[in-house]
């Protein structure tokens, strides 16, 4: 599916991740933009994109994706839409609730109110979900056990959502990035962040990762978008993508 044209929302719109999707999106000529994120009054991203973009409509919500009340009653406001990407995340292990229920809960939340408003058997168009999990939602890291814990479980949700595609006319992709350099690693040098490890071992932790740019996430889920198969899993790491090729599901 080419996003020319498309309406797309996006979690967790205006920071990190998410916000280099929305400039992406925005280049390549979507029709609507609809960012969710935190903030209480409408942010300087969501003020930029208006005035670099003034023909495609964009619409700014302050939603807590860990509230599923609150994501249900911000779905009733959308009329259409054809693209969701669930990008809310935080990462701190000193808070494993909190991590649980954005990560996780948020996914979960956002992702079940989009099908009741996209799925073709319930009079919807159709169209994509992406969520965005992690590396270490594959691979397990011991000094991020509950963040680790909730991509796998994104994932887990993804796969299992992904065998019901053609009754509900609707493309599930997952992108699990590497180490990126965003506020969500880079804001964080607390003891705590990572389990068990004081800033010290966390220095020693990130030489080895290779860093990559938020931008580099953003060109290549835009290719994904047109041509990546629903159910497909993606790393992006350093830079280089590769898909993660799972069994098909025994039940």
């Amino acid at each position: 599916m080419s996003v020319a044209d498309k309406i797309v929302l996006v979690t967790g719109a205006c920071s990190g991740i998410g916000r280099a999707l929305c400039d992406e999106l925005l280049k390549n000529s979507i029709k609507g933009l609809l960012a969710w994120d935190l903030h209480s009054s409408e942010p300087e991203s969501v003020a930029k994109w208006k005035k670099d973009y003034p023909k495609i409509s964009i619409k700014y919500m302050n939603v807590d994706v860990s509230i599923p009340e609150k994501v249900k009653l911000a779905y009733e406001s959308v009329s259409s839409i054809d693209i969701v990407i669930n990008c809310a995340g935080i990462l701190d292990e000193s808070e494993f609730k909190k991590t649980i229920d954005i990560n996780l809960g948020g996914v979960v939340a956002s992702t079940l109110s989009a099908l009741e408003l996209m799925r073709k058997d319930k009079g919807g168009n159709g169209g994509i979900i992406v969520n965005i999990a992690s590396v270490v939602g594959i691979h397990a890291a011991s000094f991020l056990p509950t963040y680790s814990a909730t991509k796998h479980g994104v994932i887990a949700f993804h796969r299992s959502l992904a065998h019901e595609h053609e009754s509900l006319g609707i493309k599930f992709i997952c992108i699990c990035p590497g180490f990126t350099t965003t506020s969500l690693y880079d804001n964080n040098t607390k003891d705590g962040f990572y389990f068990m490890y004081n800033k010290e071992k966390q220095t020693e932790v990130r030489k080895l990762f290779k860093p990559q740019t938020a931008d580099v996430i953003a060109a290549g889920l835009v290719k994904l978008l047109n041509d990546g198969i629903n159910g497909s899993v993606w790393i992006i790491e350093g830079g280089e993508w590769k898909e993660e090729v799972y069994p098909k599901l025994r039940y």
